[in-house]
């Protein structure tokens, strides 16, 4: 849901396995988290993102999910 309140969970289906990285960022471009994870593909798979523990402020933040095939980046609002 957006906007956020603490905790984000993103959920990623691939058909295959994959090196995927994820990030946050604030409007600055900011680096609040990044972290590699590897995606066991066949199915859906998560990833949850709790923004109390990164000390983040109220705002816009974008979360940026990359693999070798694709990148997709989503906007999330944070309202602690």
């Amino acid at each position: 849901p957006n906007p956020v309140m603490d905790e984000v969970k993103i959920d990623l289906f691939l058909e295959k396995k994959a090196d995927v990285s994820l990030s946050l960022t604030d409007l600055n471009g900011h680096v609040l988290r990044s972290q590699p994870f590897m995606h066991p593909g066949g199915g859906l798979s998560s990833v949850s993102l709790d923004l109390r523990q990164m000390q983040a402020r109220e705002g816009i933040y974008f979360i940026r999910i990359q693999s070798p095939e694709f990148t997709v980046v989503r906007k999330i609002i944070y309202i602690p």
